[in-house]
């Protein structure tokens, strides 16, 4: 070896720190000229941002056995404060997220009505938007419906296109367990996921045990709420596979990646999924892997909540934003 080669070697460490850090620059720049923490002075795309989320929230709770009202009351005042800064910056009605938001507070009403629940607890809350959400909505976009275990006994033999159609997240799942062949089916079937370069980093734990679940959901904090899941998936990627510092990213798009195949292969196979997201404080990720004894070379990318259909389950309803909203076609 030369003594040139020699040098290149060593440097190449340096030089790859070096890079981070314009590439963490870069990337931190992108991402603070589109988050928005309030909707004071936002823009139409980060009010819609704020909007979804906040409905979202609503309709995750018309799925909770045992709606009860009294509830939400964060929820519901972050939706009527988001929406009157929406009149406010004079945005366009016709707007999706505007429409939706107005749309899931009249299934939320109804939700009320349809038990014999006083409204007035809305009607103190959200204002005019209580009789806006009246005027605006559109039943085929409202909170949530009923998905029956009848209509997922013959995922196995449906079209790609009905599994991914048919697919809801479900967060009540039947009193049995998830059967550990079907568990280890589902990421067989998920290997078929591309990766970049082939370099195949994605790492799985599949936890059965209650406590351990228990323990990192208490963390997760995104299934509050809700009984514990029969078998809940972590999803990681090991970055020993990545050789420049341009990848840094990486392990979260083949860790998305393989996180939508099972998710399909968990409709595929009959079984009800809810897919968690990691974003968490440094404090809480520590916890969590300590727990899961995770390298510190791993990237902890998602869990999915797993289990078995109940006889009907209530289901966010979730409507997605228009195709000509989403796609731009460059001739």
């Amino acid at each position: 070896m030369s003594i040139t080669e020699f040098v290149k070697i060593i440097l190449r460490p340096i030089k790859l720190r070096l890079n981070l850090i314009g590439l963490e620059k870069f990337d931190k720049k992108i991402f603070l000229s589109g988050v928005s923490p309030n909707t004071t002075s936002a823009t139409l795309s980060q009010i819609s941002g704020h909007l979804l989320l906040y409905s979202h929230g609503l309709e995750k709770a018309l799925t909770k056995d045992g709606f009860q009202g009294g509830h939400s009351s964060v929820t519901l005042n972050k939706i009527r404060y988001t929406l009157d800064n929406y009149e406010r910056l004079g945005y366009s009605r016709d707007c999706f997220a505007y429409k939706y938001a107005l749309s899931v507070l009249h299934d939320y009403i109804s939700e009320y009505e349809k038990r014999n629940i006083s409204t007035d607890y809305l009607k103190n809350i959200l204002g005019k938007w209580f009789d806006e959400s009246r005027k605006c909505s559109t039943s085929s976009m409202e909170g949530h419906k009923v998905i029956s275990k009848d209509d997922k006994s013959d995922n196995s033999t449906k079209s790609f296109r009905e599994i991914l159609l048919g697919r809801y997240s479900v967060r009540e799942y039947a009193d049995a367990p998830v059967e550990l062949a079907d568990l280890k089916c589902v990421v067989e079937l998920a290997r078929k996921t591309p990766s970049v370069c082939n370099r195949q980093g994605v790492r799985v734990r599949a936890i059965v045990k209650k406590e351990i679940i228990q323990d990192v959901l208490a963390i997760q904090t995104g299934f509050k709420g809700y009984k514990l899941p029969p078998a809940l998936y972590v999803v990681t990627v090991d970055n020993s596979v990545f050789v420049s510092g341009i990848e840094h990213n990486q392990s979260y798009i083949d860790g998305g990646l393989f996180s939508m195949s099972m998710l399909l292969a968990l409709e595929s196979k009959s079984l009800a999924s809810c897919p968690l997201n990691a974003e968490l404080t440094v404090r809480s990720e520590k916890k969590i892997r300590k727990i899961l004894n995770l390298s510190p070379a791993e990237s902890l990318i998602m869990f999915i909540a797993v289990g078995k259909f109940k006889e009907e389950t209530k289901v966010a309803y979730s409507d997605r934003i228009p195709v000509d909203e989403m796609l731009q076609i460059i001739e």
